[in-house]
């Protein structure tokens, strides 16, 4: 291949890389331009990375109650011999708390504010209900919206964050912006 070829094929190459990258990054800000955002109620945070720069480590409300749900139904099975026969509810519980992926049913309260309601296997029609579409290990559940970039030493201002403004794309979140507990964003 000769040097003018390789010249070519390195512009070509920076540009596709630019034209993806400002196409990504317009897609992320449309969504901020969203109508249909709601709120996920923070729980205390971790504010700070000391390897990847200034970020917190996001936990919602959901999350902790999804947790519980999981925890309170998993099978922890350490003697066959103690097994008991489950129920068809327990069952069900059992297999929703140890599956990988599902969704968490909320409701949003007058203040737009995301509440728990269940935890479902598939979406449904349930009126009112969105439904968040989460990955679970067993022990940890991931919602796609589990951390907040923010400028080199001004953690401080987001120490009052009480509220995660997000809008909700093919059942997985995208998150726009924290608030505090006035649900004003915080700059």
């Amino acid at each position: 291949m000769s040097n003018k070829m390789k010249k070519i094929l390195i512009v070509v190459n920076i540009v596709l890389l630019f034209v993806i990258t400002g196409f990504s990054a317009q897609k992320e800000e449309s969504y901020k331009k969203l109508d249909s955002y709601f709120y996920l109620e923070l729980r205390p945070v971790d504010p700070r990375s000391l390897l990847q720069g200034d970020y917190m480590t996001l936990n919602y409300d959901i999350l902790d109650q999804t947790t519980e749900f999981i925890y309170q139904n998993k099978s922890y099975d350490y003697y066959e011999e103690e097994k008991k026969e489950e129920t068809e509810q327990e069952r069900e519980r059992r297999e929703l708390a140890e599956a990988k992926k599902a969704y968490i049913a909320i409701r949003l309260d007058g203040n737009k504010v995301a509440k728990f309601v269940k935890l479902a296997k598939e979406k449904t029609d349930e009126k009112d209900l969105l439904f968040i579409a989460y990955k679970s290990n067993g022990y940890s559940v991931d919602i796609n919206a589990n951390s907040y970039l923010f400028q080199e030493g001004t953690g401080d201002k987001y120490e009052n964050a009480r509220y995660a403004k997000v809008v909700l794309v093919d059942n997985k979140l995208r998150l726009i912006d924290l608030r505090d507990k006035d649900f004003k964003e915080i700059k």
